[in-house]
């Protein structure tokens, strides 16, 4: 919490790479000789996840992962320079919310018909692997605790 944005860009499928903190340049050179996108301290993807996204800012949509690219990469420009100030899970709807300052949220939930079992965020601290984190909003690990509790067992 409290990390500030300072790269946010978009993979295929509208996947979202967030950076946190100072940026280092990459280690790796891409087929055209070029540098490699730099990183952060902290970063946050969900690359693996097969989940929706919307940012909104004071709570009104600004675009999702549908809207037209366009709408999307500038919409996700709000980020930048803003704070991650709390993040939730939704037990019912199993989805995410990353509220940062000024405003601007993003929250993932499944792709409808979805059944999967992923986390929607994973997380790496700089050149580390990218593990999943706290933010296993339908993990199954998760899904199995909630069941557990619901059933009192």
């Amino acid at each position: 919490m409290g990390q500030l944005v300072t790269q946010v860009w978009e993979g295929y499928w509208a996947r979202l790479f967030i950076s946190f903190g100072e940026l280092t340049l990459a280690a790796y050179i891409l087929p055209s000789g070029s540098p490699g996108r730099p990183h952060g301290k902290i970063e946050l993807t969900n690359m693996s996840s097969e989940s929706s996204w919307g940012l909104t800012l004071n709570e009104r949509l600004l675009a999702d992962w549908e809207s037209r690219n366009r709408k999307r990469e500038k919409a996700l420009q709000r980020l930048l320079g803003n704070r991650l100030l709390s993040l939730e899970i939704d037990e019912r709807s199993q989805s995410t919310l990353l509220k940062f300052s000024r405003g601007v949220a993003i929250m993932t939930a499944n792709i409808p018909g979805s059944r999967e079992l992923c986390p929607h965020w994973s997380m790496r601290i700089a050149e580390k692997d990218w593990p999943p984190v706290a933010l296993m909003g339908t993990g199954y690990r998760w899904r199995l605790e909630n069941r557990r509790l619901r059933l009192g067992s």
